[in-house]
């Protein structure tokens, strides 16, 4: 089995944040929740808080607010984890906004921003691209977590995460028709933009 690129999303807290109008799993900060068609309600409904409070889209109607906003992120972006488990996560500052920057990787090579402290980082040797885990804003240590990639298998990989987010988008309309049905269609149009989810009109839609 090779190494997996996973699409996550950093839980972060702010002191005056609250509490979500919703349920929602239980995440200390600095959790990562893997988006996929796996991803339960609960954890969808912490992304979503996520979402709200670190954009400050304000508490009262939050999908609503989201659904019209010009422009949000999300802390997070890719994380890749090898056979044995270790996993290399984004850094700070990285976002899943971002995270279409990596299709040019495997042809042309070079390094997405990952995010500092730590500073994840790619390295070019031949076929294979390295995913350090830090030591992109310094010179790298002896021992330094990374994982290699084949060219193709760095492809192959980020087609897995476009259908990773593609089946969360399907989970994310699902749980928010269950949750404020007159802004479904809506927020996951916003969603799916803002990420660079899907081709335009070919979103997947709930049934």
């Amino acid at each position: 089995m090779s190494a997996k690129i996973l699409a996550v999303v950093e839980r972060r807290t702010r002191a005056n944040e609250g509490a979500a109008p919703w349920t929602t799993t239980p995440l200390p900060a600095s959790t990562f929740v893997r988006l996929s068609g796996d991803t339960d309600d609960q954890e969808i409904g912490a992304v979503v808080w996520q979402l709200t409070c670190y954009n400050r889209l304000g508490t009262a109607e939050p999908l609503r607010s989201a659904s019209t906003a010009d422009h949000f992120v999300l802390p997070g972006g890719l994380a890749f984890e090898d056979d044995a488990g270790r996993l290399i996560t984004p850094g700070c500052c990285a976002g899943l906004e971002t995270w279409r920057e990596w299709s040019s990787v495997p042809a042309d090579g070079g390094s997405p921003w990952m995010g500092h402290d730590p500073a994840p980082w790619v390295e070019e040797k031949g076929e294979i691209l390295r995913v350090w885990a830090d030591g992109g804003l310094s010179a790298l240590k002896p021992g330094e977590l990374h994982i290699d990639f084949r060219r193709d298998e760095l492809a192959f990989q980020l087609r897995r995460v476009e259908g990773d987010l593609q089946a969360f988008l399907v989970r994310l309309e699902a749980w928010v028709n269950s949750v404020d049905p007159a802004v479904t269609a809506a927020f996951a149009s916003r969603f799916d933009q803002m990420f660079q989810i899907t081709r335009e009109g070919s979103r997947p839609r709930v049934a």
